[in-house]
């Protein structure tokens, strides 16, 4: 056990024990096994050969701040006060698996900023991290943007982030719980959460989740959600034979099975008209197999949706 020196000024490194060492309500509520695993295991090495800051084995100090009260009048600090962590939770859990016990020391640079400052610190950090869970860092910039009262645009340029990265993680606030799902697999698919989450009718919603989940391409869910533009009955046949072919195969061969769902919509008596970027539904003017015929030479195939066997 490394003995505990007394701490030193604000900014520079103190050897804390542990049991004098505090983690809040982070952001960061999940961390992947494998990632502290990892990272116990450098630490165990590290110190067991006398390495990282003051033969911890830890290369990088932790940062916190003193609790409210810790302070006295005259500028010494209670022997009971603790070091609330602002950053480096995963360093402080992966000493326990390396085996540290409450009174062996961690480096920490203790400073005294004000909690706003602390949690933009933290922020930060986690937001360019592998491992942080989207949800949480959404919910961190909704607290962090409150609490300073701050506009959207403005929060972007304090994390250093555009708009367009800001806004999806926002919009998990308030996305389908069922289409989060996503993220446990795939942390990097934000925005198609988001566009999920837009679909007003619930079913096709989990319908476009578990193809998602199965490893489907987002690229087949913009057709999927047009799909709201259709009589209810029609819908619900489309979301009933899709959801039969994903139980058959999980990953759909969509150049097969995508004429079989245009048979069904024109023998409803719709068709997809897709001008540039834009798609609505309109009436078959004739039989299907006359309007083809007529309009095969005037439309290029990838912007008339047309139905083949």
């Amino acid at each position: 056990m490394t003995s505990a020196p007394e701490f030193q000024s604000a900014e520079e490194i103190s050897l804390v024990p542990r049991r004098r060492i505090q983690t809040r309500a982070q952001m960061r509520k999940t961390f992947g096994s494998d990632h502290l695993t990892g990272l116990a295991d450098s630490i165990r090495s590290l110190r067991a050969e006398g390495g990282g800051i003051s033969g911890t084995g830890i290369l990088q100090p932790l940062t916190g701040h003193w609790e409210t009260g810790a302070v006295r009048a005259n500028g010494s600090i209670k022997p009971t006060a603790k070091v609330i962590l602002d950053i480096g939770e995963s360093r402080y859990l992966a000493t326990e698996l390396a085996g540290f016990g409450p009174d062996d020391v961690l480096p920490v640079v203790i400073k005294d900023h004000a909690p706003g400052i602390a949690n933009l610190s933290q922020l930060i950090e986690n937001i360019h991290r592998a491992d942080v869970n989207p949800l949480e860092t959404a919910q961190a910039l909704s607290v962090y943007a409150r609490e300073n009262k701050l506009s959207m645009r403005a929060l972007a340029t304090q994390i250093g982030k555009p708009l367009h990265w800001v806004q999806p993680h926002l919009d998990l606030l308030r996305a389908d719980p069922y289409a989060l799902e996503i993220l446990n697999n795939d942390p990097e698919s934000v925005t198609i959460v988001q566009r999920i989450s837009r679909v007003e009718n619930e079913e096709l919603r989990r319908l476009m989740v578990d193809l998602k989940l199965a490893g489907n391409a987002f690229r087949s869910f913009r057709e999927l959600s047009k799909w709201q533009e259709l009589p209810e009955k029609l819908q619900n046949e489309l979301i009933k034979r899709t959801r039969a072919q994903l139980q058959e195969t999980p990953e759909i061969n969509w150049s097969q099975f995508w004429p079989v769902l245009r048979r069904l919509i024109a023998e409803a008596g719709m068709i997809q008209i897709m001008p540039q970027n834009n798609s609505d539904w309109q009436p078959l003017p004739d039989s299907f197999n006359e309007w083809a015929q007529k309009n095969s030479q005037n439309a290029p195939e990838k912007t008339v949706h047309t139905v083949s066997n």
